[in-house]
């Protein structure tokens, strides 16, 4: 089958992350831990997104992905690159909540 929409990585490229949001912000943790580094906001957003585009290309999910896309949007070619653009950025954002300084305060 052709390629349906821009591959993951294009799109991580094209599109401005909430990743760079919090690249500056030293303060902001996703992790804590007595024995290990404290982990950014930015540092754990950005090895979820590079882990992600590893997990697809390593196991050639772009063509699922599409196919599945494709099926809810039909000859809809903008539609499908929308959906595409927020499945890769749901996956980013999900750690979003962390930047409530209630979850910060427990994390040191």
């Amino acid at each position: 089958m052709k390629k349906l929409y821009k591959s993951f990585k294009e799109i991580s490229n094209k599109y401005s992350s909430i990743e760079n949001l919090f690249e500056n912000e030293k303060h902001i943790f996703a992790h804590t831990h007595f024995k290990k580094k404290n982990e950014t906001l930015y540092e754990h957003i950005h090895k979820v997104k590079e882990y992600f585009l590893t997990i697809v290309e390593v196991n050639n999910l772009e063509f699922i992905i599409d196919n599945i896309i494709f099926e809810i949007s039909g000859d809809k070619t903008q539609l499908g690159e929308y959906l595409k653009v927020m499945f890769l950025q749901s996956i980013i954002f999900h750690d979003f909540g962390k930047v409530n300084p209630n979850f910060q305060v427990d994390r040191r």
